[in-house]
């Protein structure tokens, strides 16, 4: 895929967060 600049890498790890706080919510309400 190539280097991430920091702009790339820091959206992408904030939507990673995103992703395993939806699913650990979903475990939660389940």
């Amino acid at each position: 895929m190539g280097c991430l600049d920091g702009e790339d890498f820091r959206s992408w790890n904030v939507l990673a967060s995103h992703k395993i706080f939806e699913s650990s919510l979903s475990v939660l309400v389940s």
